[in-house]
């Protein structure tokens, strides 16, 4: 009784341990055969089951003289079902599957005989007709019920288990992508039921939608079936483009654009895949190194055993590793089986478990995506703790949120994180009740590169066992096993200093990577102007630099007046403009405004001492979103790959300015902002109303690290140094 007393510790189930004392008793007896590593959290799953035990005893009966590994299978299962759940239970009425049978074989019809890449690159609006039909007919639909989410121990069948069970092991005995498994990777990679807490449905509903569509090619690779899958998920969204209604809808949220938040998308992928023989499961990151958001994507097999990942369906294996993936903080699976290594197992019975941490379902996969080592620091608190944290920001009340733990030793007064990436800020604490308590300083294990005794990324494969490498930390000094130094890593500490410094600050967030991608592809974009709409056009200015995040000017030698005048960017790239204007010197014969000033980041700077005028037009209809790079809101853009205006009366327009798509991240007059800087907890230094594009404040503590929040709007920030009178970001660059 001490073990499974243990097994629900803090979960608060001793009640139900009291009120069915019987019936453990005759499960105990019952399976007194079942196999040693899996008896005591049979019996749990049995007692959790209640009077659906019955369901669960029938399959153990039915593999257990019948077939070894598919009993070994049904166990796994069973001992972890009590783990498992629906968050919402969609029942979803027959018409939608008739309605989507419907929309796949208007996709057999027109890109049946296509390769994938001749999908993917087909576009026309001539269809669109078509999608106003398919959209009014979706909305003839009967309503979906919703009801309240279930634990699977309680409610899942003998039968469907069965079935699930005996449609795995012959996609692992037939399927060429999934026979190199082991009999532990096939568990997780090709046997689940379910992904995280969706809507469970089987394998063969599964397959009878996609198999035919990801194995469209005899032959080919599992890059190639991802590939299909990608491109008939990217025009099955096309042809439902217009399509909206507030419940989900299983599986055929895949087919839908507003439903693909990466949670569910990862998560039916998930099941799809496996339903189609390929070796795939469910990765994540608590948070980002950069962003204040998680993000969920899809590892799947290859050839060689090495599992690569991707967010589906945009993307195949590493097609987004450069522009995200490689971005990510530290990385978990989500399992099928319980891990006794987390923090649910290891925790103290009255140890407070953060949420983002709690479940044991967590396998730390860090290793894959970063160079990593174990790191062992000390900690002298006096404390029953079993674990401690580190933490990344968050902004929220503390600041922090944890994203890793570390088993406490208290004999050595030390911790030791497994999986630690290299050149990652984090802030280590702990837990005193359910506060989250600093015990040292922000830290990094800091590098000039690659280190050459540590597995790249994406290097190791699972038939292999993960690298482990343990470094200590004294006195700021690292070490390896027997007392060795380490020379190629270096143990930076951000502790603030007694001196004290002046700061300038142009940024509450730095700029983001694919939004600094969209600007780079506006190199070579034009300036235009015509007296007819239609054109023909002549060329006033051609852009020769990436343009910077914020209002900036091109001047131009222009001495003609046109009606119309043009932005356009080349090979039909969107010209995610924010805002515009077009200035000129005063005409009485148009309305002439005083333009935005552009910014100036520093008290020295001069201030714009422009004469010209910022004249008002008419904005064109030139596609969707053309209006909005002159609504004056730059937290909206323009998406089609020319925007214009008409002025009615020509115009001589000399000098043009814009802001490029950003996140309205920098400096915005007229907000408040306040700074804080990091000492075992944020600490409040100061708060300021924004009068130019920057905010400066002085007698700031050194060496720290600086959180600088706007109190007026926008969510996005992010810490950052200050090294020689710039800021630096955390995690962006090094110190």
């Amino acid at each position: 009784m001490g073990r499974i007393c243990y097994m629900f510790k803090n979960k608060g189930s001793k009640s139900f341990l009291v009120r069915n004392g019987v019936f453990l008793l005759f499960s105990f007896f019952l399976f007194i055969g079942c196999e040693n590593c899996y008896e005591d959290d049979i019996k749990i799953a049995l007692i959790q089951a209640g009077d659906n035990s019955v369901e669960l005893e029938k399959v153990l009966e039915y593999y257990k003289n019948r077939d070894r590994k598919k009993y070994h299978a049904a166990c796994f299962i069973i001992t972890n079902i009590h783990y498992h759940s629906t968050l919402e239970y969609n029942s979803i009425p027959d018409s939608y599957h008739s309605y989507f049978s419907q929309i796949d074989s208007i996709y057999n019809e027109m890109f049946g005989e296509m390769s994938s890449s001749e999908v993917l690159s087909y576009y026309s609006e001539s269809y669109d007709s078509l999608r106003y039909i398919l959209k009014a007919k979706y909305a003839e639909l009967g309503p979906i019920s919703s009801n309240e989410g279930s634990k699977d121990v309680t409610v899942i069948k003998a039968d469907y288990l069965i079935r699930n069970i005996d449609q795995a092991f012959q996609l692992w005995k037939e399927n060429p992508y999934a026979r190199k498994l082991n009999f532990d990777d096939f568990k997780e990679f090709i046997l689940p039921y379910r992904t995280t807490d969706e809507t469970i449905s089987d394998k063969r509903t599964l397959s009878d939608i996609f198999y035919k569509q990801i194995y469209a090619d005899e032959i080919g690779t599992v890059y190639d079936r991802i590939e299909r899958y990608k491109s008939y998920l990217d025009k099955t969204r096309w042809l439902c483009y217009h399509n909206n209604r507030d419940n989900h809808v299983g599986v055929f949220d895949l087919f839908i654009n507003f439903k693909s938040n990466c949670h569910n998308t990862a998560t039916w992928t998930t099941n799809v895949l496996r339903a189609c023989g390929i070796p795939t499961v469910y990765e994540y990151t608590p948070l980002w190194q950069d962003r204040n958001k998680p993000h969920f994507w899809c590892a799947t097999v290859d050839s060689a055993g090495v599992v690569y990942p991707y967010t589906p369906p945009e993307n195949n294996m590493m097609e987004d590793w450069e522009t995200d993936l490689k971005y990510a903080g530290k990385v978990y699976r989500r399992t099928f089986g319980a891990n006794k290594n987390t923090p649910y197992f290891l925790c103290n019975n009255e140890e407070y478990i953060p949420e983002g941490l709690s479940s044991p379902l967590l396998s730390d996969q860090t290793y894959r995506y970063h160079q990593t080592v174990s790191f062992r620091m000390p900690f002298v608190e006096q404390l029953e703790n079993n674990l401690a944290y580190l933490c990344f920001f968050d902004k929220n009340e503390v600041g922090l949120i944890p994203v890793a733990w570390g088993t406490v030793n208290r004999k050595r007064q030390e911790v030791t994180f497994e999986q630690i990436p290299l050149n990652v800020v984090f802030f280590p604490a702990y837990y005193q009740g359910d506060e989250l308590v600093p015990f040292a300083a922000p830290f990094m294990l800091q590098t000039n590169g690659a280190i050459s005794w540590l597995p790249e990324a994406h290097t190791q494969s699972l038939f292999e066992k993960p690298v482990k490498t343990l470094i200590s930390e004294k006195n700021g000094q690292l070490y390896r096993e027997r007392g060795k130094k380490i020379k190629d890593i270096h143990f930076k500490v951000f502790k603030v200093g007694d001196q004290k410094l002046d700061l300038t600050a142009l940024r509450k967030y730095p700029a983001k990577r694919h939004l600094e991608s969209r600007r780079k592809k506006l190199l070579g974009s034009l300036i235009l102007a015509s007296q007819h709409k239609e054109g023909p056009y002549d060329t006033l200015y051609t852009l020769k630099t990436v343009p910077n995040p914020y209002m900036q000017e091109v001047c131009f030698p222009n001495t003609q007046r046109y009606k119309y005048y043009f932005f356009a960017t080349v090979n039909d790239r969107g010209t995610n403009i924010a805002h515009i204007e077009f200035l000129s010197k005063y005409s009485t014969a148009h309305h002439c405004v005083k333009p935005t000033s552009l910014p100036r980041f520093s008290l020295n700077a001069p201030k714009d001492s422009t004469v010209l005028y910022r004249i008002e037009g008419t904005p064109l209809n030139t596609g969707p979103g053309s209006e909005k790079a002159f609504d004056g809101n730059v937290e909206t853009f323009s998406g089609p790959s020319i925007i214009g205006i008409d002025f009615g009366v020509p115009i001589c327009i000399e000098t043009v300015r814009f802001i490029p798509r950003n996140g309205n991240n920098m400096i915005t007059i007229g907000d408040k902002y306040a700074l804080y800087y990091y000492d075992m907890g944020w600490q409040y230094l100061a708060t300021q109303e924004a009068t130019e594009h920057f905010v400066y404040f002085q007698n700031v503590p050194s060496n720290g690290i600086y959180w600088l929040a706007n109190l007026t709007r926008g969510r996005e920030e992010l810490p950052f140094y200050y090294i020689d009178g710039k800021q630096q970001f955390i995690n962006i660059g090094q110190p």
